[in-house]
């Protein structure tokens, strides 16, 4: 029952990161940190995308290479993937993604999330020299997603999952 919920979840966000993508426009809203309501816009045709050799000189960078390639993302994650599946009654899972069941993620945060009709949800990144964690919260609805992601030899991996979506 726990991996229908996580399938139907991880579905659901894939769904509505496919939505956004056909509405965006080519800027997006950087990460924020708790001390700051600031937003840097970036341009992605500023982002030298074409070259992944160059996606590590700073995870903003890395995350435009990691949303928008399909292959640099299945390089950049630690397979078999943990993925920790905490439910509405505290009851904890956990299970392992393969690399053939990886389904690719679009975690570029868009102006949009937060304004939906239906599931609307806020990105945040926190970042420190050598971890970063993307957060996603539900507004008015029960989605809450980190993506946690390391900094080794230079290069980002995302290492885990944990998921307490309701």
């Amino acid at each position: 029952m726990k991996q229908i919920l996580l399938l139907f979840s991880v579905l659901f966000l894939l769904n509505c990161s496919t939505q956004n993508r056909e509405n965006e426009s080519s800027t997006f809203s950087g990460p924020t940190n708790e001390h700051s309501n600031e937003q840097t816009e970036l341009y992605l045709d500023a982002i030298p995308t074409s070259e992944p050799q160059l996606a590590d000189s700073n995870f903003n960078s890395f995350l435009v290479e990691f949303s928008t390639n399909k292959e640099f993302q299945l390089t950049r994650v630690d397979f078999p993937l943990n993925v920790k599946l905490l439910d509405i009654e505290d009851n904890e899972e956990n299970i392992t993604i393969a690399k053939d069941d990886w389904d690719h993620e679009y975690l570029l945060d868009t102006a949009n999330i937060e304004t939906r009709n239906i599931d609307a949800y806020s990105q945040q990144t926190e970042l420190s020299d050598s971890s970063a964690t993307i957060k996603l919260r539900g507004i008015d609805n029960g989605i809450r997603i980190d993506y946690n992601f390391e900094l080794r030899n230079g290069r980002w991996y995302l290492t885990d999952i944990f998921n307490a979506s309701t």
